[in-house]
This record gives structure tokens, sequence and C-alpha cells, in this order.
């Protein structure tokens, strides 16, 4: 786990993923955009935005290619 929080913690702002994953916001944005960061917009389509950190930690660990799709087995 990146940082001190709960896996089971919910990260209630880009700010907050930032912080959790040690990187800044145009980093964390882009890995959602282009690399599937798993992040839920509120509402679905709203600026708002969270992420669980157990969902997060699993993404970091998950093989992928170098277009940033994850690989099978």
């Amino acid at each position: 786990m990146p940082n001190s929080v709960s896996p089971r913690q919910r990260l209630d702002s880009w700010k907050a993923i930032a912080a959790y994953l040690r990187r800044d916001l145009a980093t964390v944005r882009r890995w959602e955009r282009d690399l599937g960061l798993p992040v839920y917009r509120v509402g679905g389509t709203g600026r708002s935005v969270f992420a669980y950190a157990h969902e997060i930690d699993a993404w970091l660990v998950t093989p992928r290619s170098r277009n940033g799709v994850p690989r099978t087995a």
C-alpha cells in the first residue's frame, strides 16, 4: 500500500488520490484517462471523483503492456 491508509478507505478527491499514490494531480488524471486507473465520477459524469484504496492497490500490481492495456495470462 503506497500510504498509511486503510485498504478499504474511500479517497474523495483528485488531491486525495494523488496523495495516496504520491504523484501530482496531472499524473493521476493521465493515468485514469490513459491507463484505466480506477476512479469513479459522482453522478457518472461530474467533476467530483472518488476511488477506493484497495482498487488502486490492485491496479498498481496489474501488469500492463506499453499501451496501458492489462496483460492477460
